[in-house]
């Protein structure tokens, strides 16, 4: 199994919709599901310092990224299928419908995604 394969599967059977940090322990929330996210990161809150403390958040919040970061690089692999396509049969209606449609999903995915 390729690692975008690997990404398509687990995508579609982890929690669904987009992670967000909250809270004081940076739970992630989505469709129901809570994670803990200092745990999650590996890290401890006993007796953290400041640094620490803004290093957890900060992990947190990459963690809170990956549904994003999938979709991005799903888009993008169905955005080089398109011109992989468009190149073998040159530019026809339905090579263009494709690498228009990949284009959109590339770019919802990715615009307004921090």
């Amino acid at each position: 199994m390729s690692m975008i394969d690997a990404i398509r599967t687990d995508a579609g059977l982890g929690t669904q919709d987009q992670w967000q940090v909250s809270g004081v322990r940076s739970s992630f929330k989505g469709k129901g599901h809570q994670i803990d996210a200092p745990s999650l990161a590996g890290v401890a809150w006993i007796g953290y310092e400041a640094d620490q403390h803004n290093a957890c958040m900060a992990d947190a919040r990459r963690i809170a990224r990956v549904p994003s970061m999938e979709a991005a690089l799903l888009a993008a692999e169905e955005l080089a299928d398109a011109v992989d396509e468009w190149g073998a049969k040159g530019r026809t209606e339905a090579t263009a419908a494709a690498l228009n449609t990949a284009l959109g999903n590339y770019r919802a995915a990715t615009e307004g995604k921090a």
